[in-house]
């Protein structure tokens, strides 16, 4: 009767233990990369009408961006089942023209991603939005967004609470940095 149950302790030992050892080399070989992208963007002119007292919030169109994802993932010998997280570091705006400008025409600034086939999420924001700023460094939410990492695109979107219109011929820098962890180790 006890040669069962040391048996049965024994392999449970040997299971956890094996189960601690792949994990202890999933984190010894994870791997780091910090993904920059920068994208201008232009503001586009709005017609001459009375702009609300209040203010008003304004989207831009979003736009993609590859997130090279294939090239990461083949470099790294990993699969994008052994992502481990994507979360944004940097994001911000800076202002390029007109060069003599500043952003005093927004108050409160939202970026958000999207990818196909997942809904759009809240990445960043800048508020408030300081007086006579040119280059404004955004809050990163603090979200894994690892699932938006598998897709090809990352579609970004930034909205604001506009005050007043934006000079004719504004152009801004969307500028982001995700790191990006994964393991070339399958622990499943």
């Amino acid at each position: 009767m006890k040669k069962p149950v040391i048996v049965l302790c024994s392999a449970l030992v040997l299971f956890a233990s094996c189960k601690k050892i792949k994990e202890a080399a999933q984190q010894a070989t994870i791997v780091t990369k910090v993904i920059d992208d920068e994208q201008e963007l232009a503001i586009p002119n709005y017609p001459a009408i009375p702009f609300p007292p209040q203010g008003v919030k304004i989207e831009l169109p979003p736009f993609g961006n590859p997130t090279y994802i294939g090239d990461f993932l083949k470099e790294y010998n990993t699969t994008t089942d052994r992502l481990i997280s994507a979360r944004a570091t940097k994001l911000g705006l800076k202002l390029i023209t007109p060069t003599t400008g500043n952003l005093d025409y927004v108050d409160s600034l939202w970026i958000y991603v999207s990818a196909k086939g997942l809904p759009e999420q809240l990445a960043g924001y800048i508020y408030p939005v300081p007086k006579g700023s040119r280059d404004l460094a955004g809050t990163p939410v603090d979200k894994d967004l690892k699932e938006y990492f598998t897709r090809d695109t990352l579609f970004y979107k930034v909205a604001g609470h506009f005050t007043r219109y934006p000079d004719s011929n504004t152009k801004i820098l969307l500028y982001s940095s995700f790191k990006i962890e994964a393991s070339p180790i399958n622990t499943k």
